[in-house]
Formats: structure tokens, C-alpha cells, sequence
């Protein structure tokens, strides 16, 4: 292969402007993300019946379900919740089970279960969609023309605005909050009823009967067949007013005439605020792999489209809270800016060592080539373009260039020992073929394990594998196809001129000597030609190294004593460097939140009071930056009956993280409620956050014993652990204030009501009654509810004096038809597993990583109560982040001693023997210490900087990049043992003869990679620790590599027998 590109330079130029050629278009049509994709096999099933408790649902809906589902193969964890009214359970399947086949497997399950209430409507099952956060966030308000509340745009918004957002390409779901749905009210008088003598029944089975289309089948007649239809359904409110609820022989009584019939809007629940404001919050969520930028400005464009149009007709209008885009843009160009200048300093010391700008351009252009080659290998493998896989490229570039170092400066050394070009190109090349194979395998290898990875860290590092992997593979190709090939082309024309040269240079010195200019000023022109400043400072370097390997070889002793001293260094310093573990980086968003969780049962006007409160707070840092806040730029405030939230983004980007503790303070001022404050992270991938230590407790017990161990774990955490925000979902008192109306049996029976018309009288009367739907021309179908006049009812007394109609023609109070009762109700039940639960969630305090949170957790809170009895009956299981960290660590552990392993084969068959790669494998525990100094050095010195699964990648990728090294000793000692110089010779020769390359290949690695841990911005969060690693390993290896390995080999290599002389290889093509 070497010779064939050699004597055909042609074929090959071509191939590589054609991989360059589709290398840019596949670039430029690569979709751009943040991150990977990332996606877990979720179900999620939903069930309704009206009106029955959160107990009533548990009982028959949840456990019925699942009785059953446990059973399905693959399922990992299962979450339910039952609430009042509706119960949802969450599945979470194993990565192998493909959700398709995961819906069908749930939706067999259920159809097993039997014995639900009659009244219950069907399970919906549904694909959770895990990668849920919204990419872009909008909210939509009334324009200042505009006299109407926002609230009023609900349904205008799902039925006529929400399907332009839907409808953009990428786009998997738009989400939304706040607003009221419009409907058909009808607003009875309980009077004019008794009047005409009608109950809420009459009605109902009015609107049933009336309000319906029936098909009446087909009829042929003649030529053409005719379709038959009752229509009956509402077309516009008039329509339902003329609905006949009662006929006699004298009278008809229509709806219209004991009801007030028109559109009206629901109940208000949901707050909204931007700023003090009334808003609709919008998120739009992008599909699996989706380029998010494309997104993001289609998105934008139908934003426009609709501000100027319907929107702008309506008296409405858009407006943008926060997206990616800015932050993919800076994070890729930051990427893309420390490629350049990483390539850029690697060419530098290229030249430096090189001296020669033609050598340094043949190995520099295998850095454009292999990248450019990469991206064609990942658009064509279905790959995006994410701060990730960028982050492995840029990472590579330095070690793109080791391959073609080594090939050339071998080249260049059999040049320098007579050859001609030709001959040397392929000499060079085909000596050094099998280290750079063995070379670029192990690296390759050690990123085979990664993609064998099934957990989140797998599918989070399968790019940045491939990305390293290509551009590594690439370089090989290069470096055997290309490098010889141009090297054989400069070099020819560099013999030419040099005889060219060598002729004008005698021509010179013998009008030198014609002129008598002194011997002094021709000594210092051949003296500076011969070697210059660079080359002597080159070779005192080598002769010294040579030197002090030398010695530390002349003894068995000094090299006992130096390998003990050198692994026990390394040992102890990875041992005592170690940091605590965290899951993900934090990253830096524009955005920090606050999570409310307010006592159960809290009302509208309470929520209402909380986020005006809030507001007034931070009205001055919304104005201007003040008190040394930066200003404060959105201001969101959500609340529902089941989440309230306060997000806030700075002016300034780079500074959003010090909104935190003003947040913080103004949350804690609200009395009685639980908070916790932090920047929004990067990564919230499935349940919980990166940020957010989630632990499940459980119990099979009374509910109110579980609740009461529940509150000692939680005060013993408060009192252990200091400064932590914990949260409890759901709530430690989740007590529900309920009022029971017990029916008087024979108070009903006189009264001649039924406890079912009772319960719909009260529940009309409160929250309104759907008893059917509406198609409206213009929004689409809305519910027609019944319901009393509107009142405001000051307390729960006031119920009792609804009256409710009764066969006898006169409104009876409730309080004459029933008693009632107040009591502590539940508002939700957890589910864990099978067994009721709590959800601690608490929030990781600044300074502190997950694994260390997680440390004590463990040994100040669980241990002791356990051994103390407090915690009998319990389980504690983590999930989320946590969970996740401790499942990556075990798979990023075990896949680093594969690495090791495979790597080990790899030389082994590479180099014909079983032993030689151990020695080489002394390396690895070097490198592994320089990564962790490394990684101190930059948490110290630059910026903080955790230990997580990304930065552990790093030391998966040092194994195959520091075996290089010792391979091209390893390789050259026994090549030079081969050619007939004894053990002694050979170790040290080889050593000399190395030491050139092996600098220059880490110089330039070293120096590729310095921006990516140097360079603050966007994104270099992400990879800032793997860079770190990285440098530190390569370089700390890289010198001790030096003397440790030619130890090793002397112990073994030194009775080899053989001449003491240099012997070179003078074989010819």
C-alpha cells in the first residue's frame, strides 16, 4: 500500500480532495445540538374517574394496574401517583427494550385488568418523552390596545395558534401553562327551576338526548345513494338556549328559559406572571436528534409570522424568554476557535522542532484532512454536531499529527543517512508501519468499550468515541497514504536544490577565498550552517535524557529503586488527589429557579398574594443591576394547585449565576413554605436534574407511620447537613382540608332527591358540571358545564345554603338534606415500586459534589437510624442523577480495566509476545496520576472543577494515547536487536533515536489541547476536566515514560548478546 501511493502520488491527491470535497458538505448539513441525544424507554399511563379520592384511586385503579405490569419483562423502575380524581403511573424500561415494543407489552398488561369502576374512563398510554426540556421559551400576552386578560386566549391558543408551533419541522411538543379554557356555560336558577318544578336531572338528560348527530343509514334512490343523518348537535349557543326541557299539553319550557345560556371561561387555578403581568408560558420541546438551530429559527420565524398576523389581529403577541441558540452558537464557535488555535500551536512546535516549513506543512495537513474526514464518518452514521463531539475532535488534534511525526521523522532520518527520497519514503514509512498501527488500534480500542456502554454515559459519550475514533483512524490513513507521497515529492525537489545550493556555495567560498577574507568569519558561516542554536539545545536535551537513563541502567539496584519510587509515586498521588465524584457539569444557563412547595390545599388568591409579594421584591433588580446583582432581565413567576416555580434570567449571561442567593433570599421570606433555589443545569435528562440528589422512601405500612419516619429523615438531614434545600414530594403534611356531605337518607326521600342528584347539585354549584361538548366554528370543541350563579363563598358554611331542586317543586338548603363534616383529606399518594413513597429532593449546596452529598447522607443520617431502629420496614433507593452516577461509575470502571485489556491484546498480537506490553502498560498507572494532578492543579488555580463521568472519559483516552510512546521504544528497541546490537545498545539507541519523535508528538498533543482547558465561554464547562486529564497524564507519562521504560527493558534485554555498535537499516526498495 505504502509503495503503491508512493509511484501513484496522483490517485491518491485526488482521493483526498474528494473526501475533502463531501467532508465540508456533510459539515455544513450536520444538524446542531447542545448535547447528544439522549433518550430512556418511557411509558407513561393515565386514568380518570371523576370525583374519587386519592385513596379510592390507589385501591382500585393503581393496584389493579400494577398487579399486572410488574410482570413485564425489562422494566426497570415503576412511579405512580394517585391524586383526586386521576392516577398516573410512570415506566421506566431497560435500554434494550424498544419503546414500540414497550407500549404494545403495556397496553397487552392492561388490557388483563379487571374489576375497575364502572364509571372510570379508559387508560391512556402514552411515550414519556425523557428528553423533555423545552429548547425555546416563550410567553404569550396582550398587547397594550388590548382591554381583555390573557387568560381568556387559552383555547384560542390550542385551537388556532398551537399547530403553527406544531407543525415546525424538529418540533416533538409544544407545552403549556396557565390561561382558561373557554366553554359553553349554563347558569340555572335554582327559583326559576322550582318554578317550572325542573331539576339539574331534567336538564342533563336533556342536553343528552338533544344535543347529538345520529346516522341513519343509506338509501339508493335512482342513480345515486343518499346518506341519512339527524343532526341535532349545537352549532352556536342559541341552539342549546332552544332546547326543549319539558313539554306539556299547555307549555314547553326551554333551556333558554330557566337558564342563562352563553360562551364564559373556566374556573381560574393556574397563575402566570412575567414580570406583573398575566402570561401564557410555552414551551417548545425538540424531537430526538433534531438540529436544534434550525429549530430554533423556524420557531422564530413563525414567532414573527404571527405577531405580525394573528396575533397582531387579536390584540396579542409573543414574546421570547430564553433559548439554545445563543448558547449552542457560542459553545460551537468556542469549539471551532480552540480547534484553529490548538491546530495552530501544534504547527508552531512543529516547526519549531522541524526547522523546516515544507516538513511542517506535510504534517500539518493531516490535521484538516482527518477532521474534515471526520465529519463525513459522523453525518454518514447519523450524528449531530454538539459541543460534545466537537470537544473529542478538538481534543485530537494534536494526537492527528503523532502517526505522521513518527512516519516522517523517519523518513527524514534514513535521508539523513544517505537514502534518496524515494527510497526513504517507503523505507521510513514501512519500519514504523507497525507502531503507528499499534498506536492508532489501542487508542480506537479504548473507545470501543464506551459504545458498548448502554446507560446514559454510553449514549452521552457514543460521539465523542466516534469523533476520536474517525479523526484518529483518519491520521493513520494519512499518514501511511499521504505523508510518504508528498514527502517523497518535497524532498526530491529539496536533493535538487540542495546540489543546486551545494554548487553556488563552492561558487562563494572560492571568491571568498580569492578576496582573503579571514578563516574566522568562513569557520562562523560553516560553524552557524552546520547546526544552528535550535539543534544544539535539541541535542544537549537527548544526550542528557540518554544520560540519565544510562545511569539509572548501569545498576539492577538504581533501577529496582527508581521503578519502586516512580509506581508508588503514581499511586499515592492518584490515591491522595482523588476527588468526591459529581454526575454531570452544571454548565452555565441563563436561567435560575426557584421551587416552591406550598402546604396542600393552598388557594388561588394565596398563590396569587405569593407571586405579587415576589415580585415587589425584585422589582429594583429588574429596573437596573443594584446592590452588585446584575440586572435581572426575565422575571417568570408559574402556580398551579400542584407546582409553583420563580425563573429569572440576568442581562448579563456570564454573571446569572450570582442571581442565586437574591432569589434564595426573597423566596425564604414567604412564611411556611419549603424552598430551594439554583441554576437551571444543562443537563436534565429524564427524572431529577444533574444538580439534584433524588432518594425514594418507602414502606409497606400505615400511612401515617411512613409520613412520621418520613419527618425524622428529613429533620435529621436538616440538622446533619448544613445549608442543603430539601424538598418533599409530596409534601411531609399532606393533609388535604376536606369537607364531607354525609346524605340524611330520609331527608332525601321525603324531598324526593337521590344522592346522586345531591352530589351533582354541589358539585354544579362549586366548580361547575361538564355534561357536554360544544364544536365552536372558530376554536374547535369546548365542554358545556352547568352551574349555579356565580357567588363567592367566604367559608365552607356557606355551601350548606345551596339549594337544590327537588321533585316537589321547592329549593331545599343542603343543610336541611345532609350533615357535614370537616376533615384532613390527602392530596396525592406516592407510589414507588410498588409501595407507597416519599421523594426527597434535595438540591447539591455550592462547594459540595453528588457522591460526597451522597457520603453523608448515608453515614450522618441512614446508618445511625438504622442502627438506632428508627428505620425499621424502610427502603431508600436512590434515583435520577444519582442513580445514574453510580450505574456510569461502575460501567466507566469496568470499561477502563476492558480498555486496559483490550489495549494489552492489541500490542501483544501487534508485537508477537505476551510480555513486552506489560511494560508498556507501566504507563498507565502514570498517566492516571498525571490526570488527577492535573485535574487539581485547574480546580486550584483556574476555576472549580469536579471529577464527573465526562471528565472520567479522560482517563479512558489516556490509555490509548500513552501507550504510544513506550510502543515506539518498545518497538525500536527490538527492531534494533534484530538488526544485530546487543540488549544494552539497543535500549539506549533506541531511546536516543525516539526522543525527537516522542516530544514532538506530545508537544503537539499538549499544546493542541491547551485552549480547550484554558479558554473560558460557553460549553468549555463540559469538557474542561477531560482536557485537564488529559494534559496532565500525557505529560507527566510522557516524561517519566522516558527513563521508566528503558528501565524495564534493561532488567530483561541487557544479556542480550550483540554488537555495541549502532547499526542502522541500509536495506533498499
Amino acid at each position: 500500500m505504502i509503495k503503491f501511493a508512493v509511484e501513484n502520488p496522483v490517485k491518491v491527491l485526488v482521493g483526498i480532495c474528494f473526501l475533502v470535497i463531501f467532508g465540508v458538505q456533510a459539515f455544513f448539513n450536520m444538524p446542531y445540538r447542545l448535547i447528544p441525544s439522549i433518550e430512556y424507554p418511557q411509558i407513561s399511563v393515565s386514568t380518570y374517574w371523576r370525583g374519587a379520592s386519592p385513596y379510592e384511586v390507589e385501591k382500585e385503579i393503581l393496584e389493579r394496574q400494577e398487579r399486572v405490569l410488574k410482570t413485564i419483562p425489562g422494566l426497570i423502575d415503576c412511579e405512580s401517583s394517585a391524586r383526586e380524581g386521576s392516577s398516573v403511573i410512570t415506566l421506566m424500561f431497560d435500554l434494550d427494550v424498544a419503546i414500540n415494543d414497550a407500549m404494545l407489552l403495556v397496553s397487552n398488561k392492561l388490557s388483563e385488568v379487571g374489576g375497575y369502576p364502572s364509571n372510570m374512563n379508559q387508560p391512556t398510554i402514552r411515550a414519556a418523552n425523557t428528553d423533555s426540556v423545552s429548547v425555546v421559551d416563550l410567553m404569550l400576552l396582550t398587547d397594550d390596545k388590548n382591554r381583555r386578560s390573557i387568560d381568556e386566549y387559552l383555547s384560542f391558543f390550542e385551537e388556532v395558534v398551537k399547530p403553527y408551533l406544531d407543525r415546525v419541522k424538529g418540533v416533538a411538543d409544544v407545552t403549556y401553562w396557565g390561561g382558561r379554557a373557554r366553554q359553553i356555560q349554563i347558569e340555572v336558577d335554582p327559583y326559576r327551576l322550582s318554578a317550572y318544578n325542573i331539576t339539574l336531572s331534567d336538564i342533563i338528560n336533556a342536553l343528552n338526548k338533544e344535543n347529538v348527530n345520529i346516522s341513519a343509514g343509506n338509501i339508493d334512490f335512482g342513480a345515486k345513494d343518499y346518506r341519512f343523518r339527524t343532526t341535532g348537535e349545537a352549532r352556536n349557543p342559541q341552539d342549546i338556549r332552544d332546547i326543549v326541557v319539558v313539554s306539556g299539553d299547555n307549555s314547553r319550557i326551554k333551556l333558554g328559559d330557566i337558564a342563562y345560556v352563553d360562551y364564559g371561561f373556566s374556573k381560574r387555578n393556574t397563575i402566570v406572571s412575567y414580570g406583573n403581568t398575566n402570561a401564557l408560558s410555552i414551551g417548545i420541546v425538540a424531537q430526538a436528534g433534531a438540529n436544534v438551530l434550525e429549530l430554533t429559527n423556524d420557531v422564530e420565524k413563525v414567532v414573527s409570522e404571527l405577531n405580525n398576523g394573528i396575533l397582531k389581529n387579536n390584540g396579542l403577541k409573543f414574546v421570547k424568554i430564553a433559548d439554545q441558540k445563543n448558547y449552542i452558537l457560542q459553545a460551537i464557535e468556542l469549539v471551532k476557535s480552540n480547534i484553529i488555535v490548538g491546530g495552530i500551536l501544534a504547527v508552531i512546535v512543529l516547526l519549531i522542532f522541524l526547522r523546516s516549513i515544507k516538513a511542517t506543512l506535510i504534517i500539518a495537513i493531516t490535521i484538516p484532512i482527518s477532521i474534515i474526514g471526520t465529519f463525513l464518518i459522523m453525518n454518514m452514521l447519523g450524528r449531530t454536531l454538539n459541543v460534545i463531539s466537537l470537544a473529542g475532535i478538538a481534543f485530537s488534534v494534536g494526537m492527528l499529527i503523532d502517526n505522521s511525526i513518527v512516519v516522517l521523522e523517519n523518513i527524514d532520518r534514513h535521508i539523513r543517512m544517505g537514502k534518496k527520497a524515494y527510497d526513504a519514503a517507503i523505507i521510513g514509512a514501512k519500519e514504523v508501519w507497525g507502531a503507528v498501527l499499534a498506536s492508532t488500534l489501542t487508542t480506537i480500542a479504548v473507545f470501543l468499550p464506551i459504545v458498548l456502554i448502554k446507560e446514559e454515559a454510553g449514549q452521552l459519550f457514543g460521539d465523542i468515541a466516534l469523533a476520536v475514533s474517525a479523526a484518529v483512524g483518519l491520521s493513520l490513513i494519512t499518514s501511511i497514504a499521504v505523508i510518504p507521497v508528498l514527502a517523497n515529492i518535497f524532498f526530491s525537489k529539496k536533493e535538487k536544490e540542495q546540489v543546486e545550493s551545494q554548487q553556488e556555495e563552492n561558487k562563494i567560498i572560492a571568491k571568498l577565498n580569492k578576496v582573503a577574507v579571514i578563516e574566522k568569519v568562513k569557520n562562523k558561516v560553516a560553524e552557524f550552517k552546520i547546526d544552528s542554536y535550535l539543534v544544539k539545545i535539541g541535542n544537549t536535551f537527548v544526550k542528557y535524557i540518554t544520560l540519565i537513563s544510562n545511569k539509572i541502567n548501569s545498576k539492577l539496584s538504581t533501577k529496582l529503586i527508581f521503578i519502586v519510587a516512580v509506581s508508588v509515586f503514581s499511586l499515592s498521588s492518584a490515591y491522595f488527589l482523588m476527588p468526591k465524584m459529581d454526575y454531570l457539569p452544571l454548565g452555565n444557563k441563563n436561567m435560575i429557579e426557584s421551587r416552591f412547595t406550598p402546604p396542600p390545599g393552598i388557594s388561588y388568591s394565596e398563590r396569587k398574594a405569593m407571586g405579587e409579594f415576589i415580585y415587589r421584591e425584585l422589582k429594583p433588580y429588574i429596573d437596573e443591576s443594584k446592590d452588585g446583582y446584575p440586572q435581572i432581565e426575565n422575571f417568570v413567576f408559574i402556580a398551579s394547585s400542584t407546582y409553583v416555580a420563580l425563573r429569572a434570567t440576568s442581562k448579563d449571561e456570564e454573571r446569572v449565576a450570582e442571581l442565586q442567593p437574591l432569589l434564595a433570599s426573597v423566596s425564604a421570606k414567604i412564611p411556611g413554605i419549603t424552598v430551594s433555589t439554583s441554576q437551571v443545569p444543562l443537563f436534565n435528562i429524564g427524572r431529577g436534574s444533574s444538580k439534584t440528589f433524588l432518594m425514594n422512601v418507602a414502606g409497606a405500612m400505615e400511612y401515617e407511620s411512613l409520613i412520621n419516619t418520613v419527618k425524622l429523615i428529613q429533620e435529621r438531614i436538616l440538622t446533619e447537613i448544613p445549608n442543603v434545600q430539601l424538598r418533599l414530594n409530596p409534601t411531609s403534611n399532606p393533609v388535604y382540608p376536606e369537607v364531607q356531605i354525609i346524605p340524611n337518607r330520609e331527608a332525601l326521600k321525603s324531598a324526593g332527591i337521590t344522592t346522586t342528584e345531591l352530589g351533582i347539585a354541589v358539585d354544579a354549584y362549586l366548580d361547575g358540571r361538564k355534561i357536554g361538548e360544544f364544536k365552536d366554528p372558530s376554536i374547535g370543541t369546548i365542554n358545556i358545564m352547568l352551574q349555579g350563579e356565580q357567588r363567592k363563598f367566604e367559608n365552607p358554611q356557606d355551601v350548606y345554603s345551596i339549594l337544590v331542586n327537588s321533585k316537589s317543586g321547592l329549593p331545599v338548603p343542603i343543610s336541611s338534606l345532609a350533615e357535614s363534616k370537616e376533615v384532613n383529606g390527602i392530596e396525592r399518594i406516592r407510589r414507588y415500586n410498588y409501595q407507597r413513597s416519599f421523594l426527597f429532593i434535595i438540591t447539591i449546596p455550592n462547594g459540595m459534589v453528588l457522591e460526597q452529598l451522597q457520603e453523608q447522607i448515608n453515614t450522618k443520617v441512614l446508618i445511625p437510624m438504622r442502627e438506632e431502629g428508627l428505620l425499621e420496614g424502610i427502603t431508600t433507593k436512590t434515583s435520577g442523577a444519582s442513580s445514574k452516577l453510580e450505574s456510569a461509575k461502575n460501567a466507566l470502571s469496568g470499561n477502563f480495566l476492558l480498555a486496559v485489556l483490550i489495549t494489552y491484546l492489541l500490542m501483544a498480537a501487534l508485537l508477537n509476545n505476551f510480555f513486552y506490553p506489560l511494560i508498556i502498560l507501566f504507563s498507565v498507572p502514570l498517566a492516571a496520576s498525571g490526570g488527577f494532578i492535573g485535574l487539581d492543579m485547574v480546580d486550584r488555580f483556574l476555576t472549580p472543577q469536579s471529577l464527573d463521568v465526562i471528565t472520567m472519559l479522560g482517563f479512558i483516552m489516556l490509555i490509548g494515547s500513552v501507550v504510544n510512546n513506550p510502543i515506539l521504544i518498545v518497538y525500536q528497541t527490538l527492531n534494533n536487536i534484530k538488526y544485530g546490537m546487543s540488549g544494552k545498545t539497543a535500549i539506549s539507541y533506541a531511546l536516543q533515536t525516539r526522543i525527537r519523535p516522542i516530544f514532538m508528538s506530545t508537544a503537539t498533543s499538549i499544546f493542541g489541547m491547551l485552549p480547550l482547558v484554558l479558554a473560558p465561554g460557553a460549553g468549555s464547562e463540559l469538557y474542561r476536566g477531560m482536557g485537564s486529564v488529559i494534559l496532565g497524564g500525557m505529560f507527566l507519562s510522557t516524561i517519566f515514560t522516558l527513563f521508566l521504560i528503558p528501565a524495564l527493558l534493561s532488567i530483561f534485554l541487557n544479556r542480550v548478546q550483540g554488537s555495541d555498535e549502532i547499526i542502522e537499516n541500509n536495506e533498499n526498495v
